[in-house]
């Protein structure tokens, strides 16, 4: 991801209240064990916070102020000299939320995410999909750079098709408002993700959430 990409993630919430039993870890402890290359301490840093205050606080509180904080480090230093602590920090952070404890997938038609296509940055989506995770709610990760017509295969090769598709555009160059258009009579809830939509014309059914949370609060029965 770029550093761009890290000052514009959006927000998680996953719904249920969390209890917390001790305070959460700083994100300056998180950024330092990334500039030094401490995988470990990267990872056992966010696996604790995960475990101990869940989803919400571990992404609120924990990676988004760390990866605002290394933009704008990056911002003053020069993208250069950080590009390896992104991707680093980025992998650590997804890597995590691949780990998230999460009760098994109710039996409910799935939720379809990807990413536009030339779109690379799927952290947002990693982080919705253990959000959705939480709540049960299967997903589909088709990932980055998602084709047209992968989107259109995707609806139609799935044993049980899915119940809605996410769709995010970071920029407004990968952001193609026809791959949505050309989805609107397919039946299925279509949802247009990341600030790369902000000035498109979309159909009208297609949904505009601003936060991921919000996005949640559209998939999730208890969102």
């Amino acid at each position: 991801m770029s550093t761009e990409s890290a000052a514009h993630l959006a927000h998680l919430h996953p719904g249920a209240p969390e209890t917390r039993s001790s305070p959460p870890a700083g994100p300056d402890e998180l950024l330092a064990a990334a500039f030094r290359f401490d995988v470990d301490t990267a990872l056992s840093t966010l696996e604790t916070q995960l475990i101990t205050h869940g989803v919400v606080a571990t992404w609120d509180e924990l990676c988004r102020p760390a990866l605002t904080d290394l933009s704008h480090r990056c911002a003053r230093d020069g993208v250069d000299r950080c590009i390896d602590v992104e991707h680093l920090l980025s992998w650590a952070i997804a890597t995590t939320l691949h780990r998230a404890p999460a009760p098994p997938a109710s039996p409910v038609q799935p939720v379809l995410l990807a990413c536009a296509d030339r779109e690379h940055h799927t952290l947002p989506l990693e982080a919705l999909r253990a959000a959705l995770a939480h709540h049960a709610v299967p997903t589909r990760f088709l990932g980055a750079a998602a084709p047209t017509t992968a989107l259109h295969d995707a609806l139609h090769r799935a044993r049980q098709p899915p119940v809605a598709l996410v769709l995010w555009a970071q920029t407004t160059d990968t952001a193609d408002p026809q791959a949505l258009h050309s989805l609107a009579d397919t039946g299925i809830t279509l949802i247009a993700a990341g600030p790369g939509w902000d000035h498109s014309p979309l159909p009208a059914q297609v949904a505009r959430p601003t936060s991921l949370r919000a996005a949640l609060d559209l998939l999730s029965p208890g969102g």
